[in-house]
């Protein structure tokens, strides 16, 4: 199909002004900020979280590797994507003002296209967030059967709808005749995208809500039954219940998207909330994906001069016959107890000893090491 090379054309509204209202094409109003604003806030938090997480990984845990840094750093990359195309979209101009506030110039193909990737792609990149708190779970809960079930089954079924609604997207919404301005602008106006993709889009925001509300409270029985004090099971808690920021923000991105299939004159206005809300919510899984980890560099990081005080006392004990010595970067130096689970240990029956004793791993192989939780089992593969 022929470009578009009109000039009337090309300044002619995106849609018709509502009663009462006067199109401005010079000054119009635009709340493109609140992505920026948004972006600015989250990018740094998942840097220094991921940041964290690589300098705990290597320095405290000796590089131990396990299938949840894989998972992790596939959410950060998908994450850290989607919030930096989604910026690059607004800053095309288009998005964030009123429709008949904008012309069919301001729709550039560039434009249209980074449109098209933003919506294509949010479905891989959500799930892949999701992804590795599942896998995190099963890093850390593994050894229950129901777990297992629960995490592998919320992987795939939640795996199978964004991929099936990314390809339903493209279906609908992608030019099949031409790559020109107009075929792009064509394809994402015409009724097949516009109004058919609206009941997608809401059930993209259910499906959200479920997801993370399961993904909140599917790790809480697992803690709640650790021998653990219960300041402590309260404090694993809340590094999980981080994730209620997702929530809460999934929901909100619900009612943004209901009010898109209400508002579907003016989608360039009502889809910055929905971009918005869904930035937050990535960057809540994202840091609970990291915090396990991060919480014991944070620990590290609070308390230097403790730390060099329990290495004086250690020494001033070795030197008067005093025995139990450890490793640089053991897990005494984490300041925390941990809880043990030997090769054949009972699920139900996690005991609690002090880290600082290096008796409790001999009958099992440390593979995960994390802020509260130290699991200690035969080796074995996480699926």
């Amino acid at each position: 199909m022929a470009s578009i090379t009109s000039p009337s054309l090309l300044d002619f509204p995106l849609s018709p002004a509502p009663d009462g209202v006067t199109s401005n094409f010079t000054n119009p109003t635009s709340r493109a900020n609140q992505v920026y604003i948004a972006a600015a806030i989250c990018l740094p938090l998942i840097l220094v979280f991921a940041g964290l997480r690589v300098w705990a990984k290597v320095s405290l845990m000796k590089g131990k590797r396990t299938w949840d840094d894989l998972t992790c750093t596939l959410g950060l990359i998908a994450g850290v994507f989607f919030i930096s195309i989604t910026v690059a979209t607004v800053a095309g101009g288009a998005y964030g003002i009123h429709q008949w506030d904008l012309t069919i110039r301001n729709f550039t193909k560039t434009q249209l296209i980074l449109s098209l990737i933003v919506e294509s792609v949010y479905g891989p990149c959500i799930w892949f967030i999701k992804l590795s708190l599942f896998v995190l779970y099963l890093e850390l809960f593994g050894l229950l059967k129901w777990m297992r079930f629960f995490a592998i089954s919320g992987m795939v079924i939640t795996g199978l709808f964004y991929f099936s609604s990314m390809i339903a997207f493209l279906v609908m919404c992608a030019p099949t005749k031409g790559h020109d301005q107009f075929d792009y602008l064509f394809a994402l106006a015409q009724p097949k995208c516009a109004k058919s993709t609206m009941p997608l889009v809401t059930a993209t925001g259910v499906i959200n809500v479920i997801s993370d509300l399961f993904l909140i409270v599917l790790p809480l029985p697992a803690v709640w039954k650790l021998q653990l004090p219960t300041q402590r099971k309260w404090g694993v808690s809340a590094m999980f219940l981080t994730g209620f920021a997702a929530c809460i923000a999934s929901i909100l991105g619900l009612a943004y998207r209901i009010n898109i299939t209400r508002n579907t004159t003016d989608n360039t206005w009502v889809v910055i909330p929905v971009w918005v809300t869904t930035i937050v919510e990535m960057t809540a899984g994202m840091l609970v994906c990291c915090m396990p980890t991060t919480t014991a560099a944070f620990k590290k990081l609070k308390t230097p001069l403790n730390s060099v005080l329990s290495k004086t006392k250690g020494s001033s004990m070795g030197s008067s016959g005093a025995t139990g010595k450890h490793s640089e970067g053991s897990m005494s130096e984490l300041g925390h107890d941990a809880v043990w689970i030997g090769p054949d240990a009972n699920p139900n029956e996690w005991q609690v000893d002090n880290a600082s004793n290096p008796q409790m791993a001999e009958n099992g192989k440390v593979v995960h090491v994390t802020t509260s939780i130290a699991v200690a089992h035969k080796p074995r593969e996480v699926f």
